[in-house]
């Protein structure tokens, strides 16, 4: 349903521009409340980085790996366009 999918690319484009706007506004408080030692913001700031990478690495690679597993066309590769001119897909 096209009505439908219209509707859900907007909302999760809302969520994105949300994300994209308070996430570096809330980092940065972050780092300016826990130090004023301008050295230990940055060891603090890259340690959190680390963390919230290592955390997130392990339900990222299982849920494309659930994707990739329900979908089988994803992993299958298009024939590309030696063109390089977007055939309308």
């Amino acid at each position: 349903n096209s009505g439908y999918l219209t509707n859900l690319n907007s909302a999760l484009r809302r969520v994105d521009l949300v994300c994209k706007f308070i996430a570096p506004m809330s980092f940065g408080f972050m780092l300016e409340f826990l130090s004023s030692d301008r050295a230990a913001r940055i060891r603090i700031g890259a340690s959190f980085v680390a963390i919230w990478n290592l955390a997130s690495l392990v339900p990222e690679l299982s849920l494309a790996h659930a994707i990739y597993a329900r979908a089988p066309a994803l992993s299958s590769r298009r024939a590309s366009n030696p063109s390089g001119i977007n055939g309308g897909d």
